[in-house]
């Protein structure tokens, strides 16, 4: 037998332990690891152990857990639902504090039932789930969804990659077909799809599928898959060359980059709470222990000390369940923005990429990469591609007619502009704009950022330049991004609304302008023939013209959600200075930290409603 087995053994044996002799230590605190640790997951599930149990023993005995020790308990699922009446029988007598999930292909009735266990269920693998707004909903995952997986990877296939031609590989589960479609529906205009491409465990069968993919000239895979394809792939690749390699977030085990061709990269994410506590504490254990970075394991150690952390949360308020403290855990860092969203997943995500240098797995030198201050890449998504959706309310944004509009006398001030030297450069500036403001938008209103929902949690709003055939009128607010005020960013009347654009420019950015105006040697920067590297001044300019772009956009964005707002029936608010409606604060909030105060939430569902599940219309959750 698996020395986990399906945690009987182990169980038995914390049951039948009698006190010790003379005063008797206080009962351990129980953290209970649900994942499939025997099978083809089990590596990837071990690592995920390990880091757990490495920040167990850092945190026992300490003063935050009042001297009591901490205890990981694993219990084998086999990714098998019939283990999962024996599991719901070892969590009601162990009794956990919280429960750490690495579900396996075969997770929907384990995932049900452990949400059921009513304590605080980490999912700790970066596969999407269902969500739900039920404030007693104990599930919270400690990633991001396919979509802001998948964009970080299309990033990373342009730089450093330089795609011309990409697939997405999947392994035939939701989760991952979900990944690999939000990443072929988020390539940019450069970089041709070479679509979705099924792949299993049979060697043969992926030789054979790397091989087509290479006689058809695609030049990347994004591997979409789970741990035990993802493999798979890599040995393969190693053997037979192919397309280069690009590992979803959560891939990269000890066994997956050894085996990996040494041109494989890979993207694994981090909270940035974590970066500067937990993970760094875990990296310089296992540096001065002479061990090689190990980012799976990391997740590990950092859910451990989360859970630890909301313990000493809960602790200093009185009546705070463990997860009631954990579902509002504030980044002080961040004007105390919570870790998690409204349905449980994490925010603030940073994204690290891995290659393999001297066969350990390294972070890839940010130095080598554009600055991610500075939002997306260049012509990374054209506005065209959000649209309104006939049944939604339709948010109609423009630049104005010639009676109102600015922007072009707007980026003139800010030296954003070629005046008209390089027209289509001037052009694409302006649809990154609006491109860049809808994305943010979005997911101000609980939406994917490429403008996908999230079934039973998005509010059923859509924006985009275009009124689609049909559309009736009174579903349709317009938004206007022109003009100045002498006080106010914007103002809403009616079914309309103004964001002024020559107001957010005088007051916010017209300081941050750029030392001179676009000219031709900047016009690579939006013709995907830049390469980034080769020249410190290009570099900064670069990032200089990006992060303008980007931080223009979010003035527009916030500005743009706090009138839509009021069209919604909110009124201004000072409950929160990170609150959308908090006039005091205005655009100059970063739409990060954004939130809708609860009785705001109230207003916008009555006026918007939410996004359904399919099939489930008028239902929330799961």
């Amino acid at each position: 037998m698996h020395r986990y087995g399906t945690g009987i053994l182990l169980l038995a044996g914390l049951l039948a332990a009698g006190p010790a002799r003379g005063a008797p230590d206080p009962p351990s605190l129980k953290i209970v690891y649900v994942a499939p640790l025997t099978g083809p997951l089990q590596n990837r599930s071990e690592e995920y152990l390990e880091g757990m149990r490495a920040a167990a023993e850092a945190w026992s005995g300490s003063d935050v857990l009042e001297g009591r020790a901490l205890e990981i308990v694993p219990l084998d699922t086999r990714d098998d639902p019939k283990t999962d009446k024996q599991i719901k029988k070892t969590l009601k007598k162990l009794k956990p504090v919280a429960i750490v999930n690495a579900p396996g292909r075969c997770c929907k009735s384990s995932l049900k039932m452990l949400r059921e266990r009513k304590r605080p269920l980490l999912l700790i693998t970066p596969w999407e789930r269902f969500y739900s707004l039920d404030p007693k909903d104990p599930l919270l995952h400690l990633s991001t969804g396919a979509v802001d997986q998948a964009i970080a990877a299309v990033q990373r296939s342009m730089l450093p990659l330089r795609a011309l031609k990409a697939a997405a590989l999947h392994d035939g589960s939701e989760p991952s077909k979900a990944l690999a479609r939000a990443y072929l529906r988020n390539l940019p205009e450069r970089i041709v799809s070479g679509g979705e491409i099924f792949c299993d465990r049979h060697a043969d069968v992926t030789a054979a599928t790397l091989k087509k993919l290479r006689e058809e000239k695609v030049d990347l895979c994004y591997v979409a898959t789970e741990a035990d394809v993802a493999l798979v792939v890599a040995e393969q690749a190693k053997q037979g060359g192919g397309p280069r390699l690009l590992f979803h977030e959560g891939l990269l085990t000890q066994e997956l980059f050894k085996a990996a061709p040494p041109e494989a990269l890979f993207i694994e994410g981090a909270f940035p709470y974590f970066e500067g506590g937990a993970a760094l504490r875990y990296r310089k254990q296992r540096k001065k222990q002479g061990l090689p970075p190990a980012p799976v394991a990391e997740r590990g150690y950092s859910a451990v000390s989360l859970i630890v952390n909301g313990i000493e949360a809960a602790a200093k308020e009185r009546g705070v369940s463990l997860l009631e403290a954990l579902k509002k855990f504030g980044d002080k860092a961040r004007m105390g923005t919570p870790l998690f969203t409204e349905w449980g997943q994490m925010k603030l995500f940073e994204y690290f990429v891995y290659h393999v240098k001297d066969g350990k797995p390294e972070r890839y030198n940010p130095l080598y990469l554009p600055s991610t201050a500075g939002g997306l890449l260049l012509r990374l998504r054209p506005a065209a591609r959000y649209k309104l959706e006939l049944g939604s309310r339709m948010i109609h944004m423009t630049w104005g007619n010639e009676k109102v509009r600015t922007i072009e006398s707007d980026l003139k001030r800010l030296n954003l502009t070629s005046d008209t030297y390089f027209p289509d450069m001037d052009e694409w500036v302006k649809d990154g704009l609006m491109s860049r403001a809808m994305a943010r938008l979005n997911r101000i209103f609980w939406r994917n950022a490429d403008g996908t929902p999230i079934p039973g949690v998005s509010f059923n709003i859509t924006f985009g330049m275009e009124i689609p055939k049909g559309a009736k009128g009174h579903k349709v607010w317009r938004v206007t991004v022109a003009g100045d005020d002498p006080v106010a960013g914007g103002r809403a009347f009616g079914n309309r609304a103004s964001t002024y654009s020559t107001f957010l420019v005088r007051t916010m950015y017209e300081k941050h302008k750029l030392p001179k105006r676009l000219e031709y040697q900047d016009y690579q920067f939006f013709n995907y023939k830049y390469k980034w590297g080769e020249k410190l001044e290009l570099n900064l300019r670069h990032d200089n013209v990006r992060s303008l772009i980007d931080g223009f956009s979010s003035g527009i964005a916030m500005t743009t959600a706090h009138e839509t707002g009021h069209l919604g029936g909110c009124g201004h608010d000072t409950a929160s200075p990170r609150s959308i409606m908090n006039v005091l604060e205005g655009g100059g909030l970063d739409d990060t930290y954004a939130e809708w105060v609860p009785k705001h939430v109230e207003y916008l569902e009555r006026s918007l409603g939410r996004v359904p599940y399919p099939g489930r219309e008028g239902k929330h959750g799961s």
